[in-house]
């Protein structure tokens, strides 16, 4: 994937006098989940009882606990990661590491010879922008065929803002 800011010809339109001489060119921003792919289906499952087991081996936690301060978490904070970080010291990569291992998600993975020619008819730069693991999303795209179709990838390793991770851009 192309670095994800360029400012040679071609870059995307930034400037309002880029805009108001024409040169605009369209952004697509792509979410991943739910949007590219079936997750509901092929990873939401085992990553939310990999984040819950995360849990109760890292904060001694029994599951039903476990499962509630996850739930929590991802509805206070818009990711599961934020509160375990702020409140118990967990280290965000370790979490994104042991919680999307996920074991068999290539074969749950579906997509279209139409869905890639779609991707490829639209004008402009494409951009994934997704709360998930780097990891994850570059697996996610190259099994479905689909790295080829995006210009970059912005991933919850890349939302923070003063230092630390915010993954509601």
């Amino acid at each position: 994937m192309a670095a994800l800011l360029s400012r040679g010809p071609g870059r995307a339109a930034s400037w309002p006098s880029d805009v108001a001489a024409g040169r605009a060119r369209r952004v697509w921003l792509f979410d991943l989940d739910n949007t590219l792919h079936d997750a509901s289906h092929s990873s939401f499952g085992p990553t939310n009882e990999a984040m819950t087991q995360y849990i109760v081996d890292h904060l001694d936690l029994p599951h039903p606990e476990a499962w509630a301060l996850r739930q929590h978490y991802w509805l206070h904070y818009g990711a599961t990661m934020l509160g375990l970080v702020r409140h118990h010291g967990i280290k965000a990569s370790h979490f994104l590491e042991a919680t999307h291992r996920l074991p068999g998600l290539e074969s749950r993975l579906r997509t279209s010879s139409h869905d890639r020619a779609a991707l490829r008819r639209l004008p402009g730069r494409k951009f994934i922008l997704t709360n998930a693991p780097r990891a994850y999303a570059l697996r996610v795209l190259d099994t479905l065929r689909l790295s080829g179709c995006f210009d970059g990838l912005i991933s919850i390793e890349d939302m923070t803002m003063f230092g630390h991770h915010r993954p509601k851009p």
